[in-house]
């Protein structure tokens, strides 16, 4: 990846942020060849929604924003993650090599990363094997773009080396930087990611059918990027998408733990619930019948018809009428997808 790589700049806030467009300036000015395609409106707490309505439909304009002359600006009804997803499969020209989601006005730590569409459209970037870097700059007036702008020009050479090495799955980096004056910033450090966020949501009913959401500021705690931040550091966390948690195994009922894949029973050989037993127990060997010769409810199977069934079985022979019994157990739908 060189500096003329494709870059796809996107953002949660609305293609109308001030972020957004600082940013596409400054890689236009490194030389990258970019494109930007954000959300028409503002969708900020998406995540990695990529809702569409019911007809598919996903309206898009080209605009052309002051400032951003040479870069094609996309607005697209729709949060991010959509939007990332659409640029990799080619909606708006070549598919990027690289994604950039921001400059966010306000931070994204913490557990605010599941909420934050910042970080939900790099996340839905790394889906698609791209390398991707959400960049946000905390809260407060006014904004210094500029000291993000910087931080990010430091970070990125280490991103596309990471990018570069193939043996890697791409890099998704998370960067936050305090809204400091470029001078005032205390350097960059690699943060874990915290157990608070710096906002919390509180909730209240304000009548029968109306509740009121609001963020309100989280109290300063100890550890995390919120201390770095706190302290003028700009914090550099490296995330990875969600995936399985290998190491929890739950206690399930024995009989789900017990039961073969392909012993599933087909919804036309439940038994009737008179003759239904206790989970665990083993049903005695005199007692078993062939699939399909279940008794109705309240019917009682003669011994003689089961033995007769049991014979034919064991014989390679069909019952009555030439056809063979399906094998015990064993579901058609299971037999037709193994999945």
């Amino acid at each position: 990846m060189t500096a003329a790589a494709r870059v796809l700049v996107t953002n949660d806030d609305g293609v109308a942020g001030e972020g957004l467009h600082r940013l596409a300036r400054r890689l236009r000015d490194q030389d990258f060849d970019v494109v930007v395609a954000a959300p028409e409106e503002d969708e900020s707490g998406c995540g990695t929604s990529r809702a569409v309505a019911a007809d598919g439909l996903v309206p898009t304009r080209l605009r052309a924003p002051a400032g951003l002359a040479g870069i094609p600006v996309h607005a697209v009804a729709a949060p991010p993650g959509l939007i990332v997803a659409a640029a990799c499969q080619g909606a708006f020209g070549p598919a990027p090599d690289l994604v950039l989601s921001g400059i966010n006005p306000g931070a994204n730590i913490g557990p605010a990363v599941l909420h934050s569409g910042t970080v939900g459209a790099a996340l839905t970037a790394i889906q698609y094997g791209r390398p991707a870097v959400a960049l946000s700059l905390g809260h407060g007036a006014p904004y210094h773009w500029d000291t993000a702008l910087d931080v990010l020009t430091a970070v990125l050479p280490a991103v596309l080396a990471r990018a570069r090495d193939r043996r890697q799955p791409p890099p998704l980096c998370n960067v936050n930087v305090p809204n400091v004056p470029a001078h005032r910033l205390a350097g960059v450090r690699h943060a874990g990611l915290g157990a608070h966020a710096d906002s919390r949501l509180t909730i209240q009913r304000l009548g029968p059918e109306l509740l009121h959401a609001a963020h309100q500021p989280a109290a300063p705690r100890d550890g995390g990027e919120a201390a770095l931040l706190a302290a003028g550091y700009a914090t550099v966390t490296p995330l990875r998408p969600v995936g399985e948690d290998t190491a929890v195994r739950f206690a399930l009922p024995a009989a789900d733990q017990e039961r073969a894949p392909n012993q599933e029973r087909a919804p036309n050989q439940e038994r009737a619930p008179n003759q239904e037993r206790a989970v665990g127990q083993e049903r005695a060997p005199d007692q078993e019948r062939a699939v399909g010769q279940e008794c109705a409810v309240g019917q009682e199977c003669a011994p003689d018809r089961e033995r007769a069934v049991a014979q034919e079985r064991v014989a390679g022979h069909g019952p009555a009428g030439g056809q063979r019994p399906a094998p015990r157990g064993r579901s058609a739908a299971l037999a037709q997808d193994p999945s």
